[in-house]
C-alpha cells in the first residue's frame, strides 16, 4: 500500500509542477506583448530635406571652428598644424564623469 502511495503522491507533484510551468509560459508569451519600443519596419520613412542657406553657412563655419581647433591642438602638442590629423570633433557634455575627463587629460599629457 506505501508504494502505490508514494506513487500517488509523485503523480500529484508531477502535474502541478506541470501545471504551474504552464501558467508560466504563458505569463511570459502574454508580457512579451508588453514590450512598447516600436520596430524598425513600424517607423516611417524620412522625407528628404533641402538644405537650407543657413546650413550651408553652418557647413562652412563648422570648417573655421575645426581649423581653430585643430591649431590650437598643434600648440598645445607642440607640433605644426601640417603633422597633425583630425579625424572627427564632436562636443563632449559638461557633465562627464571625472574618470572620462582624467582618462582624457592623460592621454593628452603622455603624448607630449
Amino acid at each position: 500500500m506505501n508504494v502505490e502511495m508514494a506513487l500517488g503522491v509523485m503523480t500529484g507533484v508531477l502535474a502541478v509542477i506541470v501545471i504551474v510551468l504552464i501558467v508560466l509560459a504563458r505569463q511570459i508569451a502574454g508580457l512579451k506583448g508588453l514590450d512598447s519600443a516600436p520596430t524598425k519596419a513600424a517607423l516611417p520613412a524620412p522625407a528628404p530635406v533641402a538644405l537650407p542657406p543657413a546650413a550651408v553657412q553652418a557647413a562652412e563655419d563648422d570648417q573655421e571652428i575645426m581649423a581653430a581647433i585643430a591649431a590650437a591642438l598643434a600648440v598645445y602638442l607642440g607640433t605644426t598644424a601640417e603633422g597633425l590629423v583630425v579625424r572627427s570633433i564632436r562636443r563632449i557634455g559638461a557633465n562627464a564623469p571625472s574618470w572620462n575627463v582624467a582618462g582624457r587629460t592623460d592621454i593628452l599629457n603622455t603624448r607630449n
